[in-house]
C-alpha cells in the first residue's frame, strides 16, 4: 500500500470516465429534486395567495352588505348565481363627493365571477348606470363556473323571514391547474345586510349597466 502511494500515477481513463459518469448522475438527481421542491413551493404559494385573496374580498363583501340597503336577487341577474349587486353605503363618508355616489355616499356595487376564473368588481351612481367604473380583479382563481359541477357564488338565504337581508357567499379557489383532479378550497359564509324595507327603492341600482 505505501509503495502505491509512493507512485505518481495518475487515474487511467477507464477511472475517470467512471467518476464523471457518477457525478453527473448525482448533479441530475440533486437537479430533479431541487426543481420537484421549487415548483412545490411556487404552487403552495400561488395556492396561499389565491387563498387569501378570496378571503379579502369577503372582508369587502361583509363590509358592504352589512351597510347595504337593498340587496338584489343573484337568481334574477346574468349570469345566474354568479353576479350580485348592492346599493351599499359602506365608507359613505369618504364617497359623498365622488363620481360614484349620490348625496348620502350610497354606492351601487356590482360583483362577478367571469369566464377567465375571477372575481371581479365595479361600481355606479345609484339612478345613473351611465357612469360606470371598470371592472377591477379583486381574486383570481375562483372556478365556481368552470368545475365539473358548478357552484353557485351567491345565493339569498333560503328562509323566508332573512331571505331580502342574508346572502350566502361561497368561493370556489383552485390556483393549481396542473392536477388533473380539481382540489379547491371552499370558503362559504352568509352575511345579512339592513331590511331592505327602509324606504329604499328596489329600483335604486335596477338595472345594471350593460
Amino acid at each position: 500500500m505505501r509503495g502505491r502511494l509512493r507512485q505518481e500515477d495518475g487515474f487511467t481513463l477507464v477511472e475517470l470516465m467512471m467518476v464523471m459518469f457518477m457525478m453527473t448522475i448525482v448533479i441530475v438527481i440533486f437537479t430533479s429534486v431541487f426543481e420537484n421542491v421549487n415548483v412545490g413551493v411556487a404552487r403552495q404559494q400561488e395556492r396561499s395567495r389565491a387563498n387569501d385573496e378570496a378571503r379579502l374580498a369577503i372582508e369587502q363583501l361583509d363590509r358592504e352588505i352589512r351597510s347595504g340597503n337593498v340587496l338584489y336577487d343573484p337568481e334574477d341577474d346574468d349570469p345566474q348565481f354568479y353576479t350580485f349587486r348592492i346599493h351599499s353605503q359602506a365608507n359613505a363618508s369618504t364617497r359623498i363627493s365622488t363620481t360614484y355616489a349620490d348625496a348620502s355616499g350610497a354606492t351601487c356595487v356590482q360583483w362577478l365571477i367571469n369566464d377567465d376564473e375571477e372575481l371581479v368588481r365595479r361600481f355606479w351612481k345609484p339612478g345613473d348606470p351611465a357612469v360606470v367604473s371598470d371592472w377591477r380583479v379583486v381574486a383570481e382563481h375562483v372556478v365556481n363556473r368552470t368545475l365539473a359541477t358548478p357552484v353557485p357564488a351567491f345565493s339569498l338565504d333560503d328562509d323566508p323571514i332573512r331571505s331580502s337581508r342574508t346572502v350566502v357567499i361561497t368561493l370556489m379557489v383552485d390556483a393549481d391547474t396542473t392536477e388533473t383532479v380539481s382540489r379547491p378550497v371552499r370558503i362559504q359564509t352568509s352575511l345579512t345586510g339592513r331590511n331592505s324595507t327602509l324606504g329604499f327603492s328596489t329600483s335604486v341600482c335596477d338595472p345594471a349597466p350593460a
